[in-house]
């Protein structure tokens, strides 16, 4: 079976930028994941969505989008995420 045609042996995703780009953190302490985000965001526009939380309220979701202009920006706002102790996971 050869797979040069299916969407699976497709190379990088083609994103023009500038584009709006989301993220999901996930930690314990959603006002923390609200500061990790704009630490990370700096001074642009942030817009943010209300997650969900694990049944016993021991982990909280905080979804947020924001304009990048670059791949070289999008990555440095990953990068300062996954510096943050207070984001155990990242979408």
């Amino acid at each position: 079976m050869e797979l040069k045609d299916s969407p699976v042996s497709v190379g990088r995703l083609e994103i023009s930028y500038p584009c709006r780009w989301g993220y999901t953190l996930i930690g314990s302490d959603a006002e923390a994941l609200r500061r990790a985000a704009r630490r990370a965001a700096g001074d642009r526009r942030i817009e943010f969505e209300e997650g969900l939380s694990s049944r016993q309220k021991r982990y909280q979701s905080l979804r947020f989008s924001l304009e990048v202009s670059g791949e070289a920006e999008r990555e440095a706002i990953l990068e300062s995420l996954r510096a943050c102790p207070d984001v155990t996971l990242i979408l």
